[in-house]
């Protein structure tokens, strides 16, 4: 039976990571992304702004991996700093981490002569680098700098940062992820930074990459406006997801086909595959919360659930374990905002005609290759969410499989009393 089989042939691809392969088809955003970094003039700040883990770091890494050694790339994780008030700190030891044995600053740890406006205390900074990586807390040997005013400090390690990027020799591109959830003080960093790299002179290109999460990046947009030279946004539209389905999930899914008792197609391989990309690209298109981690999870606890339907004996497809697991982790819009989808259906026992869910069932229902349909508005095309000619009635299931078939169906009963669109009722125990 084709529903005998894992759901998930790539749990590897599901993890939580930004060093993954390119699975969201972001090619072309990178490719014009990339483009501006290289077009933007020398010393500038250019910032990424998207929806939180919408895939923006990983698009960068693609950037990176394809960019080969054209250029130094170094990449800072503000989070990987609690205390907010030694960013800068930690930024220049990530940096000459990254940078590894370069030239002057070395040669003045092993004693030699340096090259270079490097002050004695980058010696200091960079010697320990080695003892930060073996747990040995550097800020202990650091009693006399750390006593200084903030402002100096910062004035002191932005010549130690000068002296590194002048070591090396090619451009430099510097990603600081997660600065957007560092408060205040993140905005202060940004503003230093945009400050040094606009009034030292630098022989080299220095171009700087802020990714921001779009909540983030509306509420302080007047302090971004003032430390970011440019804007690029990477919006939910781009995401295209057929390469991640194909790569995901199991290639029987989508083989093969089902007619019910009249001889009529139920379901095609083929638009099993088109309906399922078609949904989960929707999910980016309607609800504002989704992103690219969310939908890692939601495919692993679907794989988990299906495996657990069809231990229990059930026939389950797929495509509704997906359409449900998915409808439990968004409000449903009413006066009861705590309702997720899910709660709604288990409680009324039906679905709304209105959501993607429902637009989901109803494309399973007709076979249709796209939740989404043409209007025109004032002559001008636009795509909507198919809406469900009625709600779905989640029907306890009675054994005979061209009744209650496992998809979605349309029912009648015999006296012609009720009829309407039913999935099976076992959905819901999970």
């Amino acid at each position: 039976m084709l529903e005998l089989i894992n759901m998930i042939k790539a749990l590897e691809l599901l993890e939580e990571t930004s060093k993954s392969e390119d699975l969201l088809d972001v090619s072309k955003i990178s490719t014009s992304f990339n483009e501006r970094i290289s077009s933007v003039p020398n010393q500038s700040l250019v910032s990424l702004v998207g929806p939180f883990g919408v895939g923006k770091s990983t698009m960068l890494n693609q950037i990176i991996e394809s960019d080969g050694d054209s250029r130094v790339w170094i990449e800072f994780d503000a989070w990987k700093y609690p205390n907010r008030a030694n960013l800068w700190e930690g930024f220049v030891l990530d940096v000459a981490e990254q940078i590894g044995d370069s030239g002057a600053v070395f040669k003045q740890v092993q004693g030699k002569s340096a090259k270079g406006p490097i002050v004695d205390i980058a010696t200091d900074v960079v010697s320990l680098i080695s003892e930060k990586l073996e747990g040995i807390n550097f800020l202990d040997k650091f009693t006399d700098f750390f006593k200084k005013s903030p402002a100096t400090r910062v004035f002191e390690l932005q010549k130690i940062l000068k002296g590194l990027i002048e070591s090396q020799s090619k451009d430099m591109v510097i990603i600081i992820e997660d600065i957007d959830r560092s408060g205040d003080s993140g905005i202060y960093f940004l503003e230093t930074l945009k400050q040094f790299l606009r009034s030292v002179s630098l022989s080299k290109k220095v171009t700087v990459v802020v990714p921001i999460a779009n909540h983030n990046y509306h509420a302080n947009i007047d302090s971004y406006l003032k430390c970011i030279d440019y804007f690029d946004f990477f919006t939910s539209d781009e995401i295209k997801l057929d390469n991640f389905v194909t790569r995901t999930f199991e290639d029987a899914l989508f083989t093969g086909e089902k007619r019910n008792g009249q001889g009529q197609i139920a379901w095609t391989g083929s638009s099993r595959k088109v309906q399922t990309v078609s949904f989960l690209e929707s999910l980016f298109k309607e609800m504002p919360s989704m992103n690219l981690r969310l939908l890692k999870l939601i495919l692993r606890k679907t794989d988990i659930v299906y495996k657990k339907i069809l231990k229990d004996g059930h026939e389950p497809d797929f495509r509704v374990v997906l359409c449900l697991e998915a409808s439990k982790y968004f409000k449903i819009n009413s006066d009861d905002s705590e309702t997720t989808y899910y709660e709604d259906y288990k409680k009324r026992g039906m679905s709304d005609t209105t959501s993607v869910f429902s637009a989901y069932l109803f494309a399973m229902l007709g076979n249709s290759n796209s939740l989404y349909e043409k209007e025109y508005i004032n002559d001008k095309e636009t795509h909507v969410l198919k809406r469900s000619v009625s709600a779905f009635n989640f029907i306890e299931r009675k054994g005979d499989s061209a009744q209650f078939p496992s998809e979605p169906w349309s029912y009648k009963s015999w006296n012609n009393d009720s009829a309407g669109y039913a999935v099976a009722k076992f959905y819901l125990d999970y």
